[in-house]
């Protein structure tokens, strides 16, 4: 299976309320002031995908609705997914239909098979739609728990600089616009810019190569990481083992 077969998928909740930059003052200044959008608690679910060698699938975004609107949506990248959820973030049934999504861009079937990696959220292990991917060619794999913040490209050189660049663009509609909050309405705009820059092929190259996926590298990780396994490989003996008491016994 080539690298352009190998794709991977990972979710990100991105916050609607801006982060302020650092700002230069005077030296002694106890409070700096800083302009920030007053909404808070409102977040919204980015789905990234991209395979080695840099091309990427068109994003999908959940935003935190119950009932659709077409105008939330405006300026997303184009060809992206669209998707509303009252709590803002993945489900099974949506990743069913980012399933669907995903099988149509890349064009995947029993004769044409792409190998998915992804993380082992209870929402990718909705059963419509690991059935839809195994009649359509796609393989999924999981990765072990708690190894994604090592292995995920995505965690690892994507969705750092992607929240860089989103926090400057909500900074600098900020600036220009006075006395306004940023909302649902203006989320879409303000991503599908930051989503433009960020989403570069040596961004999404670098994630594959320092998780080792691709190209394939087993030492990657150097042995003092594997240190904390190292319990689990002493044998038990009659002293270590438990004993339970006979109330505890139940048949």
């Amino acid at each position: 299976m080539g690298s352009n077969h190998i794709e991977f998928t990972i979710w990100t909740s991105l916050d609607l309320t801006q982060k302020p930059p650092k700002v230069f003052a005077s030296k002694g200044k106890k409070q700096v002031g800083a302009v920030t959008s007053a909404e808070r608690g409102k977040h919204f679910t980015v789905i990234a995908c991209a395979n080695a060698i840099g091309n990427y699938v068109p994003p999908a975004l959940i935003i935190s609705r119950k009932n659709y609107k077409a105008e939330y949506f405006d300026g997303i990248p184009p060809g992206s997914l669209d998707l509303c959820h009252p709590s803002g973030y993945m489900t099974g049934d949506l990743f069913f239909k980012w399933m669907r999504h995903f099988v149509a861009f890349v064009n995947a079937s029993l004769a044409n098979k792409v190998l998915l990696i992804l993380d082992g959220h209870s929402s990718h292990k909705n059963l419509d739609a690991l059935e839809f991917a195994k009649a359509n060619g796609v393989v999924m794999l999981c990765f072990p728990p708690h190894c994604t913040h090592r292995m995920q490209p995505t965690d690892l050189s994507f969705f750092g600089p992607l929240q860089a660049y989103y926090d400057r663009e909500m900074s600098t509609w900020i600036k220009n616009q006075t006395g306004r909050t940023i909302g649902l309405y203006q989320v879409a705009q303000l991503f599908g810019r930051a989503y433009e820059i960020a989403a570069s092929v040596r961004n999404i190259t670098s994630g594959f190569e320092k998780s080792g996926i691709y190209p394939f590298n087993p030492h990657i990780f150097p042995e003092e990481l594997y240190l904390p396994s190292a319990v689990t490989e002493n044998e038990l003996t009659n002293e270590d083992e438990p004993v339970a008491s006979s109330s505890s016994l139940y048949a």
